[in-house]
């Protein structure tokens, strides 16, 4: 009834609005919706097909204002039942469709739960996989490989890795079931995946397959082993191979290599291969070449050795026909030979199992020889064969033992001159020769050493002492001074004198003690300065430019200094503590040449203050010769940082030129060894001349050019780095 009512309105040419009106009633009838007709959604436009599975297809579509979802229908071939689904996004994923089927889709709006009218219908695939994808050839620098069509595609493409994993590139489309991957090193190893289009639409790509390309080198190949029916060759010279391959033959005197049927190859994994099967006692001729493998199972083959090598099995078991004593003290032993053989080593063991003499490289089947040692013998037998290009001696099996004994039970041994006789300065050798046989045994004789007399004095700078074993070993050394004894203390206002004596020979010298200058400070007196500082800055007379003070390593648990060379300094004295704290004597270094240190067993991200004295003798007492400027440094692992650096903003190259009378202010800053780490400031930035009367500089950084000369002005940082600046006065 509905139907013929519409056809009525039509056939009676109704107004359009009226049409309109019924139509969406209608509508709301069969739906069982109240529908407003000016709130219907209009359809989706652009719906494409973007992506494509075995068993999904994936769809596409733009956007319409204002709706609040879609309604999306899709069915197999072009009739049957459509199947729906919705979504509130503009794509859709179709999931568990057959294999390589078409589908027809549409789409259309929702708003206020009202759907409009659907879109146009389109075409969509699913697309299979490639199956069968195989490597088919593989030259020195491309990978040829082939794989099964796809029912349906239009083209195929294929994607390029060094690594399974790594990143593909794509070659062009193609409508051939075969390709190649070129301008691929040789003897190297790519990865392929394909997959087919339809249309405009991709599929999945299949696994990837490896390909490989075959080695361009031309190996070298030595044999490096055998048995009495195998051989074992090794390969070398050869880039990205993973095996080898060899092919052999017996050897023929009278047959080219590749004139015989009978040629055999056996393939090897890695640089070695090993022919087995082979008759006893022969030799073979082989040629050799390279190869690389896929996983997959694919090899690609790479040139062939140059030159034919020839090679052999191992010798049999010796076996030993005759073994007798043969005159006053030698045995005859005669022996059966394999066709092979390169040589025979003869040895004799003595009762306890011992290989005490060796006859080696005896050629032929019988060999004379003198006993080296008298006793009772085991004597063993084997063969050997040497092998081409590389001489390397591979030998056969023992023979069976058998049994002599030469005509004297044991040596009688009497000593000879020696060779080799120790002195009072070198170790030698006793000699001893057995009376019996050409046995020879010798002993180790250590030096006799020195007969010293005791020490006298030569000079005023030296003492000696003479061997009595050999009057022409003198030994001359310095005289060894004790510290000395004071004898008359010096003071500012008189000299003092000091008398030192060898402790070798005795010999005494005197010398006399300067006055104390009136500015001399003990390192008694400074330490006890450096002991009452309530604070972290530097007790008086401390200055940078002397040893300038700094730290070089920072970990979590130490921190190393180091610092410059005093002259005329005999040690230093390292003072430090945890910043805030009093200071304490850490370390007393008594060589004038060790200028660095290290203290262990710190907490981590905490500062750190230093300061270190240069020390040297003077009127026989220990006087301050530099004291550094305080430092200060956190260690790592914690919030707090230090400067690694500082930058000079407005000085180039570090020198200046000025004329007398002028000043120049610094511009300067500490660089933070890291940005994300605190530097709790303990001391600003400090300035400092190396010659006041030249160029001065104030504590704020400004210089002062007083008279002509040459000057270094130092900014340095709290924990040590700093800069120079070499200013010039005119």
């Amino acid at each position: 009834m509905f139907q013929r009512i519409i056809c009525r309105i039509w056939k009676n040419s109704l107004p359009r609005m009226i049409t309109a009106v019924l139509l969406l009633y209608a509508a709301a009838l069969l739906t069982g919706s109240n529908v407003n007709a000016a709130t219907a959604p209009a359809a989706p436009t652009g719906l494409k097909q973007t992506a494509a599975a075995e068993t999904s297809i994936t769809m596409e579509w733009k956007a319409v204002s204002g709706v609040d979802g879609y309604k999306i229908a899709y069915r197999a071939g072009t009739s049957g039942t459509w199947t729906v689904s919705e979504t509130t996004a503009t794509k859709k994923t179709i999931s568990n469709r057959k294999k390589n089927t078409s589908y027809q889709v549409r789409v259309c709006s929702k708003k206020n739960g009202a759907f409009g009218s659907y879109s146009s219908i389109v075409n969509a695939v699913t697309i299979s996989k490639v199956t069968g994808l195989k490597q088919t050839t593989g030259s020195s620098s491309a990978a040829y490989f082939e794989y099964n069509a796809v029912s349906g595609a239009t083209a195929y493409k294929c994607a390029l890795s060094t690594s399974k994993n790594g990143k593909y590139t794509e070659f062009k489309d193609i409508t051939d079931t075969e390709y190649y991957a070129y301008n691929v090193p040789a003897g190297s190893s790519v990865y392929v995946k394909v997959k087919a289009k339809r249309g405009s639409v991709y599929g999945e790509y299949c696994s990837p397959v490896e390909m490989v390309t075959a080695p361009d080198d031309y190996p070298t190949v030595y044999q490096t082993g055998a048995t009495e029916t195998s051989v074992t060759l090794t390969m070398s010279g050869v880039t990205g191979a993973t095996g080898c391959s060899a092919e052999y033959s017996p050897y023929s005197y009278y047959t080219t290599f590749y004139s015989r049927s009978d040629r055999k190859t056996v393939n090897g994994n890695g640089s070695t291969v090993t022919i087995s099967g082979l008759a006893r006692d022969t030799s073979y001729e082989v040629k050799v070449r390279s190869f690389r493998k896929s996983s997959a199972g694919f090899i690609a083959y790479g040139p062939v050795m140059f030159m034919i090598r020839r090679v052999y099995v191992l010798p049999g078991k010796g076996r030993i026909t005759e073994l007798k004593n043969n005159g006053h003290n030698e045995f005859k032993i005669t022996w059966e030979n394999s066709g092979i053989t390169e040589g025979t080593d003869i040895i004799l063991y003595d009762s306890a199992g011992n290989a005490v003499q060796t006859v080696p490289d005896a050629i032929g089947e019988d060999e004379t020889a003198d006993y080296k040692y008298c006793g009772n013998y085991t004597v063993k037998i084997r063969s050997y064969i040497l092998t081409e290009g590389n001489n390397l001696k591979l030998y056969g099996a023992y023979s069976d033992p058998k049994t002599i004994s030469s005509p004297y039970p044991n040596h009688s041994w009497k000593e000879t001159a020696s060779a080799n006789p120790a002195t009072c300065t070198t170790a030698g050798v006793r000699t001893y020769k057995c009376e019996y046989c050409s046995a020879v045994k010798n002993e180790n004789a250590p030096a006799f050493g020195h007969s010293w007399s005791g020490w006298y004095r030569k000079d005023r700078n030296y003492h000696a002492r003479t061997c009595s074993h050999n009057a022409s070993h003198v030994e001359t050394l310095p005289h060894t001074w004790n510290s000395g004894k004071v004898i008359t203390a010096a003071t500012k206002t008189s000299t003092g004198t000091i008398k030192y004596t060898c402790t070798a020979c005795y010999a005494t010298r005197t010398e006399v003690i300067p006055k104390l200058g009136s500015g001399t400070i003990t390192a008694t007196q400074q330490e006890n300065k450096i002991a009452k500082l309530k604070t972290d800055e530097d007790p008086g007379g401390a200055v940078f430019g002397k040893l300038k003070l700094n730290a070089v390593k920072v970990t979590n648990s130490s921190i190393a200094l180091k610092w410059t060379k005093v002259k005329g300094a005999a040690g230093y004295i390292v003072y430090g503590n945890q910043c805030g704290s009093k200071y304490k004597k850490l370390k007393i270094i008594k060589k004038a040449k060790t200028v660095a240190w290290t203290q262990k067993k710190l907490k981590k991200g905490t500062y750190y203050k230093y300061l270190v004295v240069a020390v040297k003798k003077s009127g026989g007492a220990t006087v301050v010769a530099a004291t550094s400027k305080s430092i200060h440094i956190a260690t790592s692992g914690g919030k707090k940082g230090n400067y690694k650096s500082v930058k000079l903003k407005n000085v180039k190259k570090n020198k200046l030129t000025l004329a007398k009378g002028k000043t120049f202010q610094i511009k300067a800053a500490g660089v933070p060894a890291n940005k994300k780490l605190k530097v709790s400031v303990h001391r600003k930035l400090k300035y400092e001349s190396s010659a006041k009367k030249i160029a001065s500089v104030s504590s704020t950084g400004k210089i002062k050019a007083v008279k002509k000369g040459s000057a270094n002005i130092y900014v340095y940082a709290q924990n040590g780095v700093y800069q120079t600046i070499r200013v010039t006065v005119k």
